[in-house]
């Protein structure tokens, strides 16, 4: 181990990211202005002084970010960022993705595909009518003609009996009751939910997809995000987040910042 790596292990984090920085003459306000994280944060940061800074899933992308920034290695900064706050390594780049991970089950939620599969079906049962149509016609077939050929007749033949000078009483009909269609109430029809998000700064995303699954998205200055939100959507964002909130193609404005960082929960906030 070189004097140089002995003399990062003793230092504490928060000071290590500060020598580095000033070794390369760059003031906070230059950190600032590249990696978008807000100033008071990156004080911290380099105070450690975890009790002012955000939540931890955020502070995992700052920790990155400023590693990434400083030209330092990334994952041992949030190795020890997580030590000193007593929580879980995060799994190494050389393991073995988790079966969750390798099935993809949250790219779809990130990128939307190019056809969907309604449309996918849409375009399969149009090319079969298609086909089918022109068969009949290269055979001079119809297929109406030839179903109701094969139908056995529904027309019996019945004596007629001879008429008899019978009264019959006349009898008034019943009035004809006609029934009314049931009324859908309006909370049994399932809504549907198209977000977007283009970005104008670079972070971390929380998100829990129908209060189960849970994830944490990087982000970066000019990417968009797009989810199809079918039960319900959670994110939680970094209160200096710069973005434009699309839902349905509608713009939103972003939600009021609380506690260091903004929520915006789905369907919930459009109900309300």
């Amino acid at each position: 181990m070189s004097e140089e790596e002995k003399e990062n292990e003793t230092q504490t984090l928060g000071a290590l990211l500060r020598d580095t920085r000033k070794k390369k003459n760059l003031s906070l306000d230059d950190v600032r202005e590249t990696t978008k994280i807000s100033k008071p944060i990156l004080e911290a940061i380099e105070a450690d002084d975890y009790d002012n800074m955000p939540a931890v899933a955020f502070c995992r992308g700052f920790y990155v970010i400023y590693a990434d920034f400083l030209e330092l290695d990334s994952e041992n900064v949030l190795a020890r960022y997580l030590e000193n706050r007593g929580l879980p390594p995060t799994p190494s780049k050389d393991q073995p993705a988790p079966p969750i991970s390798k099935s993809g089950k949250f790219s779809s939620y990130a990128e939307a595909s190019a056809i969907s599969p309604r449309t996918s079906a849409t375009i399969l049962l149009v090319a079969c009518f298609t086909v089918i149509i022109g068969i009949c016609w290269y055979l001079s077939w119809n297929p109406i003609r030839y179903i109701s050929a094969q139908l056995p007749s529904t027309q019996q033949t019945t004596p007629i009996p001879p008429q008899q000078d019978v009264i019959e009483p006349v009898i008034e009909a019943p009035p004809v009751i006609v029934a009314e269609e049931p009324i859908i109430p309006e909370e049994a029809v399932e809504e549907s939910y198209h977000l977007a998000i283009t970005f104008h700064s670079s972070g971390v995303l929380a998100i829990t997809l129908d209060n189960a699954s849970y994830i944490d998205k990087h982000y970066v200055d000019g990417e968009t995000l797009e989810w199809d939100i079918g039960k319900s959507l959670l994110l939680e964002m970094p209160e200096e987040i710069d973005a434009t909130i699309l839902l349905n193609g509608a713009e939103l404005p972003l939600p009021e910042p609380a506690d260091g960082r903004r929520m915006l929960s789905l369907p919930e906030d459009i109900l309300n």
